[in-house]
């Protein structure tokens, strides 16, 4: 049935981000896999990501969520930016929690969360942007119902298209 150590879905606690988890989200944000699998590669500063991230959480127009195990401990997080009729997902579990299905649990809890939220009424469907070789993300989105659509290159990197339709 499930893995060792493989989590079940009433291990993660899902909560909005806010402030206090700027740093939190820095640190992931430039773990060496997290920066290989971004669109943009670069690693980021602390100033760069202070003005992203206060940003973000101030916009009616992205929602971020952290993910949590019973203890209170990050397991990982799910950004969905609202755009015209589609809401485009960016998310990643801390390196320490790879390997246990805290993706797809993730995942499918923000997804969830995030359609019983009024802004994104006008969301007709969902979008994720996944580089070709991170091969536990298309897993993760396939499991979750996602419909593979086109796949772009961008900066010399083939990128799959992931889509799930909401309304």
């Amino acid at each position: 049935m499930f893995k060792r150590n493989e989590m079940e879905s009433s291990d993660i606690l899902l909560r909005k981000a806010d402030l206090g988890d700027l740093l939190r989200y820095y640190i992931w944000v430039n773990e060496q896999s997290v920066r290989e699998n971004a669109i943009s590669r670069h690693r980021i500063s602390f100033a760069e990501h202070v003005d992203w991230f206060k940003n973000k959480i101030n916009s009616g127009k992205s929602i971020l969520y952290i993910a949590e195990n019973r203890e209170r401990n990050p397991l990982g997080q799910v950004r969905f930016d609202i755009e015209d009729d589609f809401g485009l997902i960016d998310y990643s579990v801390d390196e320490k929690h790879r390997g246990r299905g805290v993706g797809k649990l993730m995942l499918s809890s923000a997804i969830k969360r995030f359609l019983e939220d009024k802004r994104v009424a006008s969301c007709k469907y969902l979008k994720a942007w996944v580089k070709e070789q991170n091969i536990p993300s298309i897993k993760v989105f396939k499991k979750l119902g996602f419909q593979l659509g086109e796949e772009k290159v961008y900066e010399g990197n083939i990128y799959k298209i992931f889509i799930l339709v909401i309304r």
